[in-house]
């Protein structure tokens, strides 16, 4: 028996479609059919180095070590099996199959791990005849397959019990089956449905009655009603979950938990839905565009909205093929829609608490004894124990939340136990006393249940922990809140995560972190007073000020990722410590969280966020009072930004006030970069000439300096100037010597940078392969830094090549991947080189086609509706809209009239 191989392998499960049925029915010619069956794929797989190490029933399990190997015996097993001749009772015998790459553990002559998982549930989605591939192992195979193999991409799917979604594809060839029905998946319809680790427990009867009440005609509007921690959410996702045959157009989940007017209900749409974010108006009539189907919008936690009802109506009457599902905590009183009264789970009567089987039967008692065993997976329902677990949840007078959060104390606590506390300090509290709606009573005291289980100590670290916005580290907590001896704050921050009121997360990394629930973190923020409150949120300010300038933008290649998680792990916070320095008037303090944000946003592509910051910090009537080497550095910024979205002259305003700063502090470092900034927007002018000259004095600088970087950097920008001016071989020299320069120093983003200018140039030289293999690398690098003006003018260059090449269908889909990372930057340059391409595309199909409306075109002064029509396919509703495509005097359209002119 051969050795199992470890590492990196392939897995191949196989698995007869309907084998059941046919053994009840034929179980003489299946015991032939099976034998027949597993010699074929036995002697395959062996003939392709696979190695069998489970059958179970009629199912094979098996490694290989290559890919390859893996996907040339499915394909030759699925051959022989389809063309066997079967016994007739039993035909057609189909056998589905699955193949996934990834690693797993030795027990025994066995595997076990995630990757056997993935791999069982992608074979339960499919079809007999069928193989499917998971994305890991596309990955390796791509460049290798046969050339009579094709791969079909079926979309991202979400499996049974795995929390990601899975990118699965089907392989198939010639004599093989090709169209099958949709993949067995948890979704059939477009969704951001999500994926809950527990079962549902109980309600059937609601279920079954809110999802009649949805499939009624009469019925577009339905709100969900009932009290805070009733479970209202779970029970809508539970409903929606089990109507995907009803709303093919999709089913999309709105959380509105820290939304406050109907402007931000629109975005919140906009974002589940997946579209951009732009003004009230243009969301409206994109979603009209998208939402063609069948569709459902489920919008949780609606009732804290100010003047609601209009919104609900205005978005019903614009989408007549979509229905509302709503929860809230209160009646809206919305004009034409149901309501359904969500009650609590029911708990056991007292007269039988006693009894084993009637406690057996709540579904809150159910509830709490799922998620006891989620922090001890040894505990049970017994008599000893039934008649506290019965008042628990009897106290709680049956809602989830509270009942959850009660069971998570059993790590601790016996139920005996906990019912005595919690017949201490449960009680419910009047409006008067604690200044909430009815509402919002039961949440909130089943919250405050929880906080009075906590000792002072940790009460005072609960509520100082409001201070954070999303997760956060121990060192964190630590340095921010006002403990003095860190071994309680350790202490403490584990003590809360047993009480359920703090997560605790390990990244991919290792690194664990900590996490409050929104609803917990708005309990504990009102429990803390003004003065604490103002105190903590300095002390939040100021770490993170601290540590974005700490966390530098790394020069060594193997520091970039552990830089790029720093950032985006903190990100939140750090964006919260902005917005507080901000609008409390740390103006000095905000210019520099802006400032070490930079290069993320640069990388990021997230300019939009930092034009948006910038602006307002120089709007504070309080900017003038910051230091001048830090405004320079602010006015750089905002000069490129300005400068990429086609605002020369307030572009070039910023840069020269910089200049002048920097002037006059005679700091050649800022003189250096403002010269730069200058140069930028002088080179868009077409000011060629002042943008050399200016970019040699920036040079002179950062030589006096002795600034590697700095020089490197010039030399690149020379050599985009000198291929402006036509001097192709000075802008190769001076792009090579740049790539040296970087090369050296394993500064990767520089590097994708430079490849990218330099292909430019190699191509305009006529050296056209080589070109594309220097686009090929910048992209690499590009992507794996996810350094996006990077990945979108790569892909640019390499769409042109490929129009060049008359690969017509891969410039397309390069174009257009390229132009929404423009869009997404407003990068104006990036998006017309876009649009003129994806227009040349346009028009080479007319000639292909003949298709004299839109070939003729070209000699009218404005852009044919066909054409747009066409322009308006290629890109999508959406980023059509937003960029004013259809509107004659647009720069656009230009764009569009002299790629057709310089075609004809």
């Amino acid at each position: 028996m051969p050795a199992l191989p470890i590492g990196t392998i392939t897995f191949l499960f196989t698995d007869i479609e309907g084998s059941t049925t046919r053994w009840e029915k034929y179980p003489q010619e299946m015991a032939a059919a099976l034998a027949l069956h597993d010699a074929l794929i036995q002697q395959i797989v062996e003939a392709h180095e696979g190695v069998v190490f489970k059958t179970v029933g009629d199912a094979f399990y098996v490694v290989f070590t290559s890919v390859w190997q893996a996907s040339v015996a499915a394909i030759e097993v699925q051959k022989a099996l389809q063309q066997c001749q079967w016994p007739a009772s039993v035909r057609p015998l189909l056998v589905r199959m699955a193949l996934h790459t990834g690693e797993a553990q030795i027990r025994g002559f066995d595997y076990f791990g995630q990757a056997l998982n993935r791999t069982a549930r992608i074979l339960s989605a499919g079809h007999g005849g069928q193989i499917l591939l998971s994305l890991p192992t596309i990955e390796l195979l791509r460049n290798c397959l046969p050339p009579e193999v094709s791969l079909k991409d079926l979309g991202v799917h979400r499996l049974k019990d795995i929390r990601a979604p899975e990118h699965i594809f089907q392989m198939t060839c010639a004599g093989l089956m090709v169209a099958f029905p949709a993949l067995k998946t948890l979704e059939l319809c477009p969704n951001n449905l999500p994926t809950h680790l527990n079962g549902f427990v109980g309600r059937q009867k609601e279920v079954q009655a809110i999802r009649t009440l949805l499939r009624s005609d009469d019925v577009r509007l339905l709100t969900l009603i009932g009290p805070a921690g009733v479970g209202k959410t779970r029970l809508a996702i539970q409903v929606a979950t089990g109507l995907s045959d009803l709303f093919p157009g999709g089913i999309y989940v709105v959380d509105l938990a820290t939304t406050r007017n109907k402007d931000g209900v629109l975005t919140a749409l906009a974002q589940a839905i997946g579209l951009n974010e732009e003004n009230y108006q243009s969301i409206l009539e994109r979603l009209q565009g998208y939402l063609r189907d069948q569709t459902l919008l489920l919008f949780d936690t609606v009732e804290q909205i100010s003047d609601v009802a209009p919104f609900f109506s205005e978005l019903l009457h614009s989408l007549h093929q979509v229905k509302l599902l709503l929860t809230s905590r209160i009646s809206l009183h919305l004009q034409g829609g149901y309501e359904y009264m969500v009650a609590p789970l029911p708990v056991p009567d007292h007269k039988h608490m006693l009894n084993i089987a009637a406690v057996e039967q709540s579904d809150a008692v159910t509830l709490f004894v799922q998620h006891a065993r989620m922090v001890k997976p040894d505990f049970v329902l017994t008599p000893t124990n039934m008649r506290p677990i019965a008042e628990i949840c009897a106290y709680l007078d049956g809602l989830p939340l509270a009942i959850e959060l009660a069971a998570a104390r059993v790590k601790l606590l016996s139920p005996q136990a906990l019912v005595k506390r919690l017949g201490h300090r449960f009680q419910l509290l009047s409006n008067e006393s604690t200044g909430h709606g009815a509402r919002q009573q039961t949440l909130w005291e089943a919250i405050a249940w929880s906080y009075n289980l906590l000792n002072p100590y940790e009460k005072e670290l609960f509520t100082q922990l409001s201070v954070f916005s999303a997760r956060f580290t121990l060192e964190a907590a630590e340095a921010i809140c006002l403990i003095d001896d860190q071994h309680k704050t350790l202490d403490g921050l584990h003590s809360l995560v047993d009480k359920s009121l703090l997560r605790l997360e390990v990244q991919e990394n290792g690194e664990t972190s900590f996490e409050m629930l929104y609803t917990i973190r708005e309990y504990a923020l009102e429990q803390l007073s003004e003065p604490a409150q103002a105190s903590i949120q300095l002390r939040h300010m100021r770490y993170y000020l601290e540590q974005v300038e700490l966390i530098r933008v790394p020069v060594k290649k193997l520091e970039h990722q552990h830089w790029l998680y720093q950032i985006e792990a903190e990100y939140d916070n750090i964006a919260a410590a902005l917005s507080w320095s901000y609008t409390h008037g740390y103006i000095e303090e905000s210019f520099r969280i802006t400032e070490a944000l930079w290069q993320f946003w640069w990388l990021r592509g997230l300019l939009r966020e930092g034009r948006k910051w910038f602006e307002a910090l120089f709007a504070h009537p309080d900017s003038a009072s910051v230091s001048p080497a830090l405004r320079a550095k602010a006015l750089q910024r905002l000069s490129l930004i300005f400068c990429i979205n086609n605002r020369y002259s307030a572009a070039m305003g910023f840069a020269e006030e910089a200049l002048m700063i920097s002037q006059q502090l005679a700091d050649k470092k800022l003189m250096s970069d403002a010269y730069v900034a200058c140069a930028s927007v002088a080179l868009r002018l077409g000011e060629q000439q002042r943008a050399v000259t200016l970019l040699e004095e920036s040079l002179k600088l950062r030589q006096a300096l002795n600034d590697i970087p700095g020089m490197a950097s010039l030399l690149n920008n020379l050599g985009n100037v000198a291929r402006q001016q036509e001097k192709i071989e000075r802008a190769m020299a001076l792009h090579r010597k740049s790539l040296f320069y970087f090369r050296q120093l394993g500064e990767e983003m520089a590097v994708a940078a430079v490849l990218n200018n330099l292909a430019e140039v190699e191509w305009c030289s006529g050296y056209h392969t080589q070109a594309v293999v220097t686009y090929e690398e910048s992209l690499l690098i590009s992507r794996k830094l996810g350094y996006t003006w990077g990945i979108a003018s790569s892909l640019a260059g390499l769409a042109d090549a490929a129009f060049a090449e008359e690969m017509y269908e891969k410039a397309r889909e390069m174009y257009k991947e390229s132009l929404h990372l423009f869009q997404e930057m407003d990068d104006q340059q990036g998006i017309s080189v876009c649009i003129e391409g994806l227009t040349q595309i346009i028009r080479q199909r007319a000639q292909t086609e003949e298709q004299p409306e839109v070939i003729g075109y070209s000699m009218s002064d404005q852009v044919d509706d066909t054409t747009l029509a066409l322009l308006r396919q290629e890109i999508g509703e959406e980023l059509f809209t937003h960029l004013q495509l259809a509107r004659p005097d647009t720069a656009l359209q230009q764009t569009l009239l002299d790629a057709f002119t310089g075609m004809s």
